[in-house]
Formats: C-alpha cells, sequence, structure tokens
C-alpha cells in the first residue's frame, strides 16, 4: 500500500499445486491477502542493519523532515529523477540509503528532461517557464516546499550552459551545487550493435582505423552489416520518421550545407521554405531515409546491400552523422525511429545507433562506442563533426535549500553524497539486476546487501560522533547553542523543542524552561523573557497561561497563580490583584464571582 513516503508490507500465503506441465512445477496463490505490519519495507537486511549498528526498522523508521525555520519549511527529501533507466536507479539507490540509514522521509519523482525546467525547479523556482528566475536572489520568495532538494545523475554536458550561468553570477545567493562527480565513462555518441563484425574477428573495433575501414571504396563493407531493406520491413516504412518532422532535421542540414556542401551540393534540399535532409534519393522510402553519397554510389551501381543501417530517435546526433558518413566516404542510411522500434532494432539486428552510456537499453548486446579522432571542442562548437565528442560527467546535482543553514540533516546528507561514489562495473549490476523481473527498486536492494559492496558504502556513512557533537566534513564538532545530541550517531544534531534550550555548544539534552519562564520556538539557547504579571507557566512551558478568574499573579515569572483571600475578589482572567468585597458581601476562597 503506498501512501506518500511510506510503504507497508501485505502477506501473500502460498500454496503449491502438484501438477506439473511441460516440466514446469505450477504454483497457485491462495486468494489470501493480509496486511500483517505496518513496518515500513526497507531493503537493508536485518543482518546488515545490525553489523553497521543501525536500529531496528519501527514504525517512527524513515519518518524525519527537513525542517527550516528561517524558510518557514518542513518537508521530505525530495529527490528528482530524469526520464531515463540510469538516473532512476541511480536515485532508488540514494532512497535506500536516505531512508534506511538516515531515517529520512524521501519523496521521489520522475522530472522534465527538459533542461531549463529541471534547472529552475532545483532553483527553487515558481514559475519555472520564467525567464531570470535563477537571479532571485530572495530565498523567502521561492518554492521551497515543493522545489527538489536532489537531482540524481545529471551530465554536466547537458545542463552546462544554463547551470554555469547560475554558478557564476554572484547575485544569486543560494546556488545549486554539485554534491558528488561519479567516476563513470559517460558517453554519447556512434555505436556498434553488430555481432558479424565481433564474430569475423575484427580487432580494435573502437579505433580510428577501423572507421576509416568503412570507406565504401575499400571494399564490401555493407556485407557485416543489416540490409536496410530488413530495417524498412522490420518496423514497417510509416513508422520511419519522415526527414521534414523535427527542428534537430533543419539543424542538421544547416551544418551539413555550411560544411560538405562542396562535396555533396545534392545532400539537402528546400522543403516548404525549409532547408532539409534530401531523404528522396531512394524512390521507396522517399521522404523518411537519408542515403550517404557513397550510399547513393554504389545503389547507382546497381548493388542490392548498398548502405549500412545507422538508427536514432528525435533526430539525436543526425548532423554529426550525415558530416562524417560523406567525408569517410561511409555507405550510410540513417533511420529515424520511434523508441521501440529504435531498441527493437538496435537489439536484434547489426547496425550503426546512437546511443549513451550508463544505459541498460542495449546493454545485453554489448555494443561499442566508435571513437575517432579526439575531441575539438572548438571545431564541434562551430557544428563540424569531424572529431568525436567530449566525455560527460555525470554528478548529482544539490539544491540550494541544502545550504541554508539551519535546514536539519542538510549537513549530514551532503557529507555522505561527497563520498558516494559509483563506478562502470557498478551500473552494470544495476541494470543487470533490472533484467527479466527486475526493477529499480529490487537491483537497488540487491545492490546494497552484497557484502563486498557493503564495506564500501560503509564507509562513505558520515563519522560516528560521540554524544553532544555531529559530524561535518570528516570530523566531528560540538552541537552549536540550542541543538543537542543524546547518544553516539551518524545523524546531525537535533533543535531543542520548545520549551527547553540549549545554552552552551556541545548539549547532549536540552534544559528546561523554569516555572515562570517560556519558549515558544525550537533551537534556543535561553528561554525568552519571564511571563508578565497576571499570567504563569509550570516547568517547560512554551507559552504562558492567563490566571484564571479568582485567581492573580502579582509579579512577573510566577510559577503559579494565587487563590483571592476571603473577603476579596477576581471576576476576570488574566488580573494581577484581587478586588474587595463591598461592606456586607463576602466570597469563599477563590470563588470568582463579584
Amino acid at each position: 500500500e503506498q501512501s506518500g513516503s511510506s510503504r507497508k508490507s501485505v502477506c501473500v500465503f502460498l500454496t503449491p499445486d502438484l501438477g506439473v506441465a511441460s516440466g514446469v512445477m505450477k504454483l497457485s496463490l491462495l486468494l489470501l491477502l493480509q496486511q500483517c505490519s505496518g513496518l515500513p519495507d526497507f531493503c537493508v537486511s536485518s543482518e546488515v542493519r545490525t553489523a553497521l549498528g543501525l536500529p531496528p526498522v519501527t514504525e517512527q523508521s524513515a519518518s524525519k523532515t527537513l525542517d527550516s525555520e528561517i524558510l518557514g519549511v518542513s518537508t521530505p527529501l525530495r529527490l528528482t529523477t530524469l526520464p531515463w533507466d540510469s538516473s532512476q536507479v541511480m536515485a532508488q539507490l540514494l532512497k535506500v540509503f536516505f531512508e534506511e540509514v538516515f531515517d529520512l522521509a524521501v519523496s521521489d519523482v520522475v522530472g522534465s528532461d527538459l533542461e531549463p525546467v529541471v534547472l529552475r525547479q532545483m532553483l527553487g523556482c515558481q514559475d519555472t517557464t520564467a525567464e531570470g528566475c535563477e537571479l532571485n536572489s530572495d530565498p523567502g520568495a521561492l518554492a521551497w516546499s515543493t522545489s527538489p532538494h536532489l537531482l540524481g545523475e545529471a551530465c554536466q554536458i547537458y545542463y552546462n550552459d544554463n547551470l554555469n550561468t547560475v554558478l557564476s553570477n554572484p547575485a544569486f545567493e543560494y546556488k545549486p551545487s554539485v554534491a558528488t562527480v561519479f567516476d563513470i565513462n559517460a558517453y554519447e555518441g556512434i555505436w556498434l550493435s553488430n555481432s558479424r563484425i565481433r564474430d569475423a574477428g575484427w580487432r580494435d573495433l573502437k579505433s580510428l582505423e577501423w572507421f576509416r575501414g568503412l570507406d565504401g571504396r575499400t571494399g564490401d563493407v555493407t556485407q557485416y552489416f543489416s540490409k536496410a531493406s530488413d530495417v524498412v520491413a522490420k518496423v514497417g516504412l510509416g513508422n520511419i520518421t519522415r526527414c521534414d518532422t523535427y527542428d534537430s532535421f533543419v539543424e542538421g542540414a544547416t551544418h551539413y550545407q555550411k560544411w560538405v556542401q562542396d562535396a555533396d551540393p545534392d545532400g539537402v534540399h528546400m522543403v516548404d521554405g525549409k532547408l532539409m535532409p534530401n531523404c528522396d534519393h531512394h524512390e521507396p522510402w522517399a521522404g523518411r531515409v537519408w542515403l550517404s553519397p557513397m550510399a547513393r554510389q554504389l545503389k547507382a551501381g546497381g548493388e542490392e546491400h548498398f548502405c549500412i543501417p545507422f538508427i536514432t530517435i528525435e533526430g539525436m546526433r543526425l548532423a554529426e552523422v550525415m558530416q562524417q558518413f560523406t567525408l569517410w566516404n561511409v555507405p550510410g542510411c540513417l533511420f529515424d525511429l520511434q523508441w521501440d522500434d529504435f531498441a527493437a532494432v538496435g537489439l536484434s539486428m547489426d547496425v550503426l545507433l546512437f546511443s549513451w552510456w550508463p544505459d541498460a537499453t542495449f546493454l545485453q548486446n554489448s555494443p561499442i562506442r566508435l571513437q575517432g579522432l579526439p575531441a575539438n571542442n572548438l571545431e564541434r562548437d562551430q557544428h563540424y563533426y569531424m572529431t568525436s565528442p567530449a566525455a560527460l560527467t555525470t554528478t548529482v546535482l544539490a539544491s540550494p535549500f541544502l545550504q541554508v543553514e539551519d535546514v536539519m540533516m542538510a549537513p549530514t546528507i551532503l557529507q555522505f553524497l561527497r563520498k558516494f561514489q559509483l563506478q562502470d562495473s557498478d551500473m552494470v549490476d544495476l541494470f543487470q539486476g533490472m533484467t527479466g523481473n527486475g526493477t529499480t527498486r529490487s537491483s537497488a536492494c540487491a545492490w546494497v546487501n552484497k557484502p563486498e559492496n557493503v564495506e564500501r558504502w560503509k564507509s562513505w556513512l558520515p563519522l560516528q560522533c560521540p554524544p553532544g557533537s555531529e559530524a561535518r566534513q570528516d570530523q566531528c564538532v560540538d552541537c552549536k547553542p540550542g541543538y543537542f545530541s543524546d547518544q553516539e550517531t551518524t545523524q546531525t544534531c537535533k533543535a531543542c523543542f520548545p520549551g527547553t534550550f540549549a545554552e552552551s555548544a556541545g548539549a547532549t539534552e536540552c534544559s528546561p524552561c523554569a516555572g515562570g519562564y517560556f519558549q515558544d520556538k525550537s533551537a534556543q539557547s535561553h528561554c525568552s523573557a519571564a511571563c508578565p504579571a497576571g499570567f504563569w507557566s509550570a516547568t517547560k512551558a512554551s507559552k504562558c497561561d492567563e490566571c484564571l478568574p479568582g485567581f492573580f499573579a502579582a509579579e512577573n515569572a510566577s510559577r503559579v497563580c494565587t487563590a483571592c483571600s476571603p473577603g476579596m475578589y477576581q471576576s476576570l482572567g488574566g488580573q494581577t490583584e484581587c478586588k474587595e468585597c463591598e461592606p456586607g458581601k463576602f466570597l469563599l476562597p477563590g470563588s470568582e464571582a463579584s
């Protein structure tokens, strides 16, 4: 039963059906589902929890919130992911740690894949479409109660322009930060999904010389790839994206004309006033498949298998591939497909394709990234793409909310993230855990319980600090006044509750306000002023109460109210004295009547 960030376990009773069919034992599910526990459904095994000194799971586990009196916010940790496997499985791993080690309530949501929207959400913008929102330096005007606190697996190049603009702007007081940088070799580009080439024993598949080996002038290079006609037959011609669909097609044609016009004047043409790739060189596929000059040459020579299929999605790397196929004399044909067809062709056929790492889509095929000349960013900035793209930096971005001074648990979160480290082999393990009936959640659970991984992530946890202190940047420091820590813990110091205070640093407990005094705020180093005359308070009070009718408090800082003496009365509350009875009248002690 999913409810916010809490989960409840369900008992499922299974009984075996001894009937056997096709050698497979059938199990029938008894239709009896009974809620058996209100405990959170945690991943980390009880053995691991015991070994690490973590407390047992209770109904209060994973219930702590991020509280800030400065911003007036109390919220679960909001973890936003991007809509692809690597981001989501990484976020599930973070969720396990925050819920099960730090007892934090976590709200996770898949965010937009639009760069400006995600960045503005990270900045706490009320309106994620507003230009200049990132320049707002007033933290009180930002939507901290709804904005994400962490963005799992953000690639630096993906966020580079907007993020760097914000980080370098001195006017913005609260800025997002790069909480951790992973040791992952992340790339986008042209990849090879091809069993025939591997079976043929080609050497050094990733080298520049191999890429030159696709030169159609040197021999029949198409024999190692699936036929383009088979790709069309598999997906259906009507499911191949038309070459006038995406803006990326216009951009690709524009850059192609700028750099390759002399080599291939017929590679682009005007369609309804827009420059587009010319996809009309093979009549059966007219308007949908672009052929490189070498592919056109082989087709004109009567070759049946005249091109190497390259598949992409939403025009990704279109400009790059058009230029490289032309200038390297590769007989290529470009197909833009919808996601299901893109994945199906990439998994079942020998093709070149647009892909990226880390990603689980083509993992079972062990695709190979084609590497050409080292990246020349000056050329690539001018949209001349004869060199390889630069590697990506994979990070977790932290919201400026976590940098606000009094946000509870924020130092612990950031300290953990600084040590949190994943490598390519970890991503392979996590992706493999998602195969079959696996999910991002079950894969993350399996990863954290592996003995070799437990030792690793144990080293990521903040220091165990003695009572009266907390871990900050790999060292224990005293709790500041107004905060306390009453046990050895990895957590941050806790704020004193209203009615209590901690006058000095390093407190292991909070002192109660004495009778006659009060404190209506948390995290305070002293109690507020004494209760005024006419009011009183008991020990550990968060407010003063007025004396009831028939009672009074003549002095400030009263612990109790005094009853009116015989012959005196008080009909009002909150008074500093009693009145005398008129001649001929009397009252019992403590009476309210006049």
